[in-house]
């Protein structure tokens, strides 16, 4: 089982290393002679798509950064303690942004804590992201316990996850937003299933809802 999952780690960062190479390459050129394009003030309409293109250039750099970074991250570090306390920590960070958190009490998991917190950011990240500008954001974090599984909840009041990207929601390249980025939920799934876990969501127009479940430990 630690083999097969470290094999499967393993083949994850040497893949994400790949394709932050890959993207990587053309964009140096690509960024330079675009701003050679862009200072071409007699050409208005040039400009424009140079500027354009500027953007989305900018955005694939960040997608090979965020590859990068994942294929750079250490290996885990699997530790008892209190998933609850630590959600708590992590999110309340954004008390300011409509997030709220509930808890039943201490629920004790064996994750590594420091990747934990990156999971809890991404998805209340995503959550405030996913709430349209005519809506206030109310996010919520639910952590329970039932007899040999702890159960957090990510809760927003969003537009939903459109049907025909409801199967791809956890693939690496997904995203909803023209300006992010889609390692990050690939990089969540990947994660739970190495803590021995698992994430699934639910979705309506109304807003969507992460579930993730994770064995409890009692040493």
């Amino acid at each position: 089982m630690e083999l097969a999952t470290s094999e499967r780690e393993s083949a994850w960062k040497e893949m994400a290393q790949q394709v932050a190479h890959e993207i990587k390459n053309p964009l140096t050129p690509m960024r330079l002679t675009l701003q050679m394009i862009e200072r071409e003030k007699d050409i208005k309409e040039v400009r424009e798509m140079a500027t354009n293109l500027l953007e989305e250039v900018e955005n694939l750099t960040h997608i090979a950064e965020a590859f990068s970074r994942f294929a750079q991250m250490p290996g885990l570090q699997l530790e008892r303690f209190d998933v609850s306390y630590q959600t708590n920590r992590a999110v309340g960070l954004y008390a300011d942004r409509g997030v709220r958190f509930i808890s039943s009490g201490p629920v004790y998991a064996k994750v590594d804590k420091e990747q934990w917190s990156r999971i809890m950011h991404n998805l209340v990240k995503n959550a405030i992201q996913s709430v349209p500008e005519s809506r206030e954001a109310e996010i919520l974090i639910l952590v329970s316990k039932q007899e040999t599984t702890a159960t957090i909840r990510v809760r927003d009041n969003g537009e939903g996850i459109p049907e025909s990207m409801q199967e791809r929601v956890f693939e690496p390249n997904f995203t909803t937003k023209s300006s992010g980025m889609g390692l990050g939920l690939a990089m969540v799934k990947n994660l739970i299933e190495n803590f021995g876990g698992n994430i699934r969501f639910e979705t309506s127009p109304e807003g969507t809802e992460f579930i993730i479940e994770l064995p409890i430990t009692t040493e």
